[in-house]
């Protein structure tokens, strides 16, 4: 009655099936995660129709090394540095690092700078109008900076 969870009789077929599945847990709840074990399951069934003998211990080694594998590429595309476009929704943060002109006078901690053609409110030491500073941090929509 039972005998799917058999694993001794698991075909190419078997797998296919937990690979979709698997396919489609990843699709209701994205997390680029499961979409790994999908693949090492798929890998398996193409595995099995090639070698349709394979043993339990063979196929569970196809399977565990295929996902973690792929677990391993995929995060490592997926987090790698992706230049000039990781900066974008950044806001004030991606500032940091940058020079600016002091705008307004930094006095009691408070003043202004102009960064290219915007004007943001910033927090540092005392410093005069037209200081050259560079931002430090940001908080809020404040920048704080120190001189250059």
């Amino acid at each position: 009655m039972l005998e799917f969870l058999d694993w001794n009789l698991w075909s190419a077929w078997h797998w296919l099936v937990l690979a979709l599945a698997l396919g489609a847990i990843e699709i209701l709840a994205p997390a680029t995660v499961i979409i790994w074990f999908a693949l090492g399951a798929g890998l398996t069934s193409l595995a099995m129709l090639v070698f349709p003998d394979m043993s339990l211990v063979a196929q569970a080694l196809v399977f565990g090394g295929a996902s973690i594998l792929g677990l391993v590429i995929g995060r490592r595309l997926l987090t790698r540095d992706k230049g000039p476009a990781s900066t974008l929704n950044q806001g004030a943060r991606s500032m940091i690092g940058k020079q600016a002109v002091v705008s307004e006078a930094i006095k009691g901690g408070r003043g202004a700078v102009r960064v290219g053609d915007s004007r943001w409110a910033a927090a540092g030491p005392d410093m005069e109008e037209g200081t050259a500073v560079r931002i430090v941090g940001v908080r809020s929509s404040v920048v704080e900076v120190e001189a250059v």
